[in-house]
This record gives C-alpha cells, structure tokens and sequence, in this order.
C-alpha cells in the first residue's frame, strides 16, 4: 500500500510516517504547515498537520474534500490556494487532461470576488 514519510535528507537515517490509511498525490499547503494526499483507490483529500523540527510531529488526519479524484493515471489534480482554498478537478468530468490549456485572464479576481 502506498504510504506517506518525511526523511530528513541528505541522510534519509530516518522516516517519518504520515499516512497510515495509505496516501499519494502528496502536497504541502503554503505555509509549509500541512500536507494534502489521496487516499489510494477512493475519491478522498485528506490533510494532516505537520510540524518540522527536531522532532517532526503530525496531528490527527482529517477528511477535506470528496469526489476528487479520477482513477486515470492523473496526478496532482488538485491544489491548494494561499489562503487555504481547495481547487480540484472533480471526478467524472469531461477533461481530457494533456490535450488543452485554456487559460482565462483575471481569474484569481473571480477566486476573491473582484469580478
């Protein structure tokens, strides 16, 4: 089963697990302070907190968003905003991912309500 670890690196003498459900698709939040992953074979986001130091430490995993995430070989289909939003490609929709870019100008002020 796939699973999460923080490694103090260059060594990697020690890992730190952070999934126990299993995770994939792993993503730091902003502010370094909390990492979102995929619950391997559901439709899950999970985020943990996360603190770095001597000692690392993570809080209790918690359950931030469903019907996420396809099953086609896609990673990453999901990002976190700096203040904390969610943006995610929702399961079953009709993206055909790797063919088009659309890109709309401007779209961060709809995200803040500027429109």
């Amino acid at each position: 089963r796939r699973e999460v670890y923080l490694a103090d690196l260059p060594e990697m003498e020690s890992l730190y697990p952070v999934t126990s459900g299993g995770g994939m698709d792993v993503k730091w939040s902003p502010e370094g302070d909390a990492l979102f992953y995929v619950r391997p074979g559901t439709d899950e986001l999970w985020a943990v907190d996360v603190t770095l130091g001597p000692r690392v430490t993570r809080g209790t995993p918690r359950l931030a968003l469903t019907g996420i995430y396809a099953e086609e070989d896609v990673n990453h289909n999901f990002d976190v905003t700096p203040d904390g939003r969610i943006l995610a490609l929702r399961d079953g929709s009709d993206i055909e991912v790797g063919r088009e870019l659309r890109v709309q100008p401007g779209w961060t002020g709809e995200l803040a309500g500027d429109e």
